[in-house]
């Protein structure tokens, strides 16, 4: 990973009372055209310690550049954002364009205010086997999620957002920004499928 906060250790981590902070995280996987090596990573932030606070985040696979969309898995990186630290809280995150699912969230007791993400714009179709929000947790609060997609192929995504228990994630959504393609549900199979230019489909509270 690009930027990693803590080993798992209890010594690495923050306490409810003086949690580690993070401001305006920007994290980014880009190379130029003309750089004699790929930018390649696998995830760009990984929050390993727990009792952790993110204010602003956006982490980005570069999906152009001042001439061109960069194709074909360019500046390959899996995953924006994973979470393995229980008690991580996070204001205003955005996560772009990875190969792999955006946000993977295996700690428990987390919690997203404000959360965009855009899929892989180069996804392989016919099918993107990931997603824009991954909750594995059984507790996790997350409100206002959204998944957006703009496919330069006719790729199809089951559902933008999964959750192990999704009673917590409130007011989440998917939107079709252009291009082909679509995503099928929201989150858990619920929500109904976007499939055209500008449809926006919605799941108030789950």
């Amino acid at each position: 990973a690009l930027v990693v906060v803590g080993d798992g250790s209890p010594s690495s981590s923050g306490t409810a009372d003086a949690p580690i902070l993070l401001h305006d995280c920007f994290v980014r996987v880009y190379a130029e055209r003309t750089a004699p090596q790929p930018a390649v990573a696998t995830t760009m932030l990984w929050v390993r310690a727990d009792h952790v606070v993110v204010d602003h985040a956006w982490l980005w696979r570069a999906d152009h550049d001042s001439t061109a969309h960069f194709t074909d898995g360019e500046n390959p990186v899996q995953h924006a954002l994973e979470v393995d630290g229980r008690f991580v809280t996070v204001y205003g995150l955005f996560a772009e364009h990875t190969l792999g699912d955006l946000t993977r969230w295996r700690g428990e007791d987390g919690a997203v205010f404000l959360y965009q993400s855009e899929l892989q714009y180069d996804a392989p179709p016919p099918v993107w086997p990931h997603l824009g929000y991954n909750v594995t947790a059984r507790h996790h609060r997350a409100l206002g999620v959204g998944v957006y997609c703009y496919f330069f192929d006719e790729v199809t995504v089951h559902e933008g957002i999964h959750a192990a228990d999704a009673s917590g994630i409130v007011h989440s959504f998917t939107h079709l920004l252009d291009g082909g393609g679509a995503i099928q549900s929201v989150i858990n199979g619920r929500g109904g499928a976007v499939s055209a230019t500008g449809q926006g489909s919605y799941v108030c509270s789950s």
